[in-house]
């Protein structure tokens, strides 16, 4: 735990993270109109076409909005410093869940059966994100947060089921609360397991900086100065440093 803490570490995560937020933001970027698309189609029939087109609209921008910000203001040749572009990446993570979170306005002009549809889809987004987001809290947690609450609310007093059969509502309401928590922890252990790779990544690359150091202290004392009792240091290598430093160790012993 005392490594996943390290600055350097979590820094090298969080920079890992926004990469990885740019190499899927196209696949994101069709998946979110697609979902859009579907969602517009379920209401049309509802709902006055001028307020869908407005909400579409918008769900476009925020996403132009969030594209911009993860090519440009997000990425470590801008310039900025870690912390802004992290606030940048946070930012735009809760314009976008509040622009899906408004699509439940739509809500109770659906049927059961569009409820359901809607639910869905709002639930394989804020599931799918985990990946896109790596779990991180501060772009994870913003996203996810407007769209289950807005989902379970709307769940308890404007869903079909809140009318009709209000204990069917409630409870299912009670699932998306237990679900929300469920993916809380998916996205918390989906960010340990970055950050554990982060921690393995400064592992390895400090393991071959002390090699090198040693191999060039090496290459100076046995070679230049003749000292042929000197040997690399292996104290704390592992797997193929340690078998590195123990053959060069034998080719000077072969030598003496």
């Amino acid at each position: 735990m005392t490594t996943a803490l390290d600055p350097a570490i979590r820094a090298d995560a969080e920079e890992a993270m926004l990469h990885l937020r740019v190499g899927t933001s196209t696949r994101v970027l069709v998946g979110v109109c697609g979902a859009g698309a579907v969602v517009m189609a379920l209401a049309w029939s509802h709902t006055t076409w001028p307020a869908l087109v407005v909400w579409y609209g918008v769900m476009l921008l925020s996403q132009a909005a969030r594209i911009w910000s993860e090519v440009h203001a997000a990425q470590r040749s801008s310039g900025r410093p870690l912390k802004q572009r992290l606030n940048w990446a946070g930012w735009s993570a809760l314009m976008s869940g509040l622009v899906q979170a408004a699509s439940l306005a739509f809500f109770p002009s659906e049927d059961g059966f569009e409820q359901a549809l809607h639910t869905l889809i709002l639930l394989v987004m804020s599931t799918g994100a985990v990946v896109y987001t790596a779990g991180h809290p501060r772009t994870y947690y913003p996203y996810m947060a407007p769209i289950l609450l807005s989902l379970t609310l709307a769940w308890w007093t404007v869903s079909d089921a809140a009318s009709e059969r209000p204990e069917l509502a409630l409870g299912f309401g009670a699932l998306l609360v237990v679900y929300a928590i469920n993916l809380l922890g998916y996205a918390r252990d989906t960010w340990a397991m970055f950050v554990n790779a982060a921690a393995m990544r400064h592992h390895a690359a400090m393991q071959n900086q002390r090699l090198a150091a040693e191999l060039v202290r090496i290459s100076r004392t046995v070679g230049q100065e003749g000292k042929m009792t000197e040997r690399v240091s292996s104290a704390g290598a592992k797997g193929s440093w340690a078998t590195s430093a123990e053959a060069v160790n034998s080719l000077i012993s072969d030598l003496v």
